[in-house]
């Protein structure tokens, strides 16, 4: 409690707005204080917010602080009344010239390359990429040259690209020529390489082996998923393997994402479920049908959701109004309320919640008229509904939960 004095000396205590109990990831009580708010500065310590001061307790000692400051790294500045302190990222409490010695060391620049004025690493095999006279190079540790050129070189999502007025061209990590400049672009993706010219499209692998194309008999619009490309034929679509043989023929008018082997496809307006040996699994009945990475299905039939397995069994009956998938499984919502499945489509909740919602730390949180509460992965009551409020730590440490 916080103390303040009135005109006639009389101490009136100021109450701070809740009791947080704070769980770790087991559920187990680690403190309960009286604070208006609580987070996470490392893994194992805590800020508490009262009074417009937060106290952080570090070991056995607690440290009142005005301000808190994130920075990179994982660390963060605390500004006492007096001084500021730094909480690295290994948890320890050091000041200024402590933390210039913790943080990361800056990159070292080979000797053989200081004479540029233009000097940047290209990915973590060894290549620099260096400007000297107007013209970018491609060099090693030890100045040799793998490549030269007038366009710009940058490192960046994943590979080396070579940007000018042609488009985009690609040298991989490891220093392998991927595409001379692509008019629509290189992408790297799933570990292959996308090289657009808009009108022919090729995959390459990170060591410059074309697996696919360039073909203006198909043309590639997305992939791969699941190891399959999709594909256009005179506007319809299909699947291609990574050799480019074609194991969905280019007929359907819409197709969806390939998970599991197999993937949605249209027909007349309908949506079908097959299999990427173009065998039916699902017919053309359904108004939308959806893939997942976890071997199930979603299917939509006259406004109402349901689950199927990628071999096309019914796990559930067409029941739910609304299915909204996270990471950790399914927030399933039907006449009588929201309830839970997890990633094979195993009822955890039943249908009689407020809210539900998966939590990182593998809990579910819930909602009911007396407050919220939390099961854990199993779908056991661990904590009981009565808390204003219930919140995890970005680390996915602890539980807060508020009253």
């Amino acid at each position: 409690m916080a103390s303040s004095y009135s005109a006639f000396s009389q101490v009136i205590e100021i109450p701070s707005r809740f009791t947080i109990k704070v769980l770790n990831s087991n559920f187990e009580t680690v403190i309960e204080q009286q604070a208006d708010s609580v987070i996470a500065l490392q893994k194992n310590i805590l800020a508490f917010y009262k009074h417009d001061v937060w106290e952080v307790a570090i070991g056995t000692d607690t440290l009142k602080v005005v301000s808190l400051e994130q920075f990179p790294y994982q660390e963060w500045r605390l500004t006492t009344n007096k001084k500021n302190y730094y909480l690295n990222r290994y948890g320890k409490l050091v000041e200024e010239l402590d933390r210039l010695s913790d943080l990361p060391k800056p990159i070292v620049i080979p000797n053989k390359l200081k004479g540029y004025n233009y000097v940047k690493p290209a990915g973590s095999h060894g290549l620099w990429i260096v400007q000297s006279l107007g013209f970018w190079k491609l060099v090693d540790a030890n100045n040799n040259l793998l490549f030269e050129t007038a366009d710009s070189l940058v490192f960046r999502e994943g590979f080396i690209q070579q940007i000018s007025s042609s488009g985009i061209g690609a040298w991989s990590e490891q220093g392998c020529f991927i595409s001379t400049p692509a008019r629509c672009g290189v992408q790297l993706n799933d570990g292959y390489f996308m090289v657009d010219h808009c009108v022919t499209v090729a995959i390459v692998d990170t060591l410059g082996k074309q697996l696919f194309g360039p073909s203006t008999f198909f043309n590639l619009i997305q992939g791969p998923t699941d190891g399959y490309f999709r594909v256009r034929k005179k506007n319809k679509f299909g699947f291609a393997n990574r050799e480019g043989i074609i194991r969905v023929p280019c007929r359907y008018s819409q197709t969806g994402r390939v998970a599991n082997g197999v993937t949605p496809v249209s027909i007349n307006g309908k949506w079908a479920l097959v299999s990427v040996a173009d065998n039916f699994l699902m017919q053309p009945l359904y108004d939308s049908i959806l893939t997942s990475c976890d071997s199930l299905v979603l299917a939509r039939q006259d406004g109402k959701w349901g689950f199927f397995k990628s071999s096309g069994e019914e796990i559930s009956n067409l029941e739910y109004l609304e299915i909204i998938p996270d990471i950790y499984g399914y927030a399933c919502l039907n006449e009588n309320g929201w309830g839970y499945r997890n990633l094979k489509g195993k009822v955890l909740l039943n249908q009689v919640y407020a809210y539900v919602k998966g939590l990182p730390n593998g809990a579910i949180i819930f909602r009911v008229v007396g407050g919220y509460g939390l099961y854990n992965s199993q779908g056991k009551l661990v904590v009981p509904a009565n808390y204003q409020r219930i919140e995890t730590d970005r680390m996915h440490s602890f539980y807060f939960l508020y009253n």
